[in-house]
């Protein structure tokens, strides 16, 4: 059997364990996100590069998190830079259009029901994500396939993935509850618990969606056998 499959484990207990263990080095992930957030094309990038870091940590790899973090910024930067940014984009597009349904639907039941799809479709994208930037960081495939293959997750992994949306929703909300207190927190613990629960979540939906192809080489660094979709 695959080392990784050995060591690696899924659920609630192991996630605990791994925060709970790993918890400056999520902490120094956030940091380091969000400086290089400042650069704002590197936003996609920096996500994946943050993902990258987690995998090892879940894949019970040795690991520098500098080194590994940067290493990966760099290397996925232009891959990610379309197919991320389009996630985002679109993201944001249908939670702003939701928002303006919602104030336009008084007495337009049409409209509403609008604004529910708009808020049904961001969570999509935003689910698509959750598997984008490990996919990017971890196989070799095109943008356009890992994009195919991070909606397909997205429904395939449903009820998992509403478990990281909720938990993403409450961090958001609690953040914009306490503003402006909370803008000092953000820079530190904000986007890296997120992203860690979410890439526990989809290096687990990639291990059981895929194939093994040991003719194909990975983009992580380790003689892993590469990840692919099931089409």
């Amino acid at each position: 059997m695959d080392d990784d499959l050995q060591t690696y484990r899924f659920g609630p207990k192991p996630f605990i364990s791994a925060f709970i263990h790993h918890f400056s080095d999520i902490v120094a992930v956030n940091l380091l996100m969000s400086l290089t957030f400042l650069t704002i094309v590197g936003i996609p990038s920096a996500f994946v590069a943050g993902a990258a870091v987690f995998l090892r940590i879940f894949r019970n790899e040795p690991y520098s998190l500098r080194r590994d973090y940067f290493t990966a910024f760099k290397r996925e930067f232009r891959r990610s830079l379309a197919v991320g940014f389009a996630v985002l984009i679109l993201g944001a597009a249908s939670i702003f259009a939701a928002s303006l349904y919602y104030r336009m639907s008084v007495g337009n039941p049409l409209l509403a029901i609008a604004a529910i799809l708009c808020i049904a479709l961001a969570f999509v994208w935003l689910a698509s994500s959750f598997y984008l930037w490990p996919m990017l960081a971890i196989v070799d495939l095109s943008p356009g396939v890992i994009f195919r293959n991070s909606l397909q997750l997205a429904f395939l992994a449903a009820p998992r993935n509403l478990i990281v949306l909720f938990s993403a929703l409450i961090v958001g909300f609690i953040y914009g509850w306490k503003l402006p207190l909370s803008l000092i927190v953000i820079p530190l613990f904000s986007f890296g618990p997120v992203l860690f629960l979410s890439t526990h979540v989809a290096y687990d939906g990639l291990r059981r969606y895929v194939i093994r192809n040991a003719g194909n080489i990975p983009r992580d660094g380790t003689e892993d056998e590469n990840f692919y979709l099931r089409h």
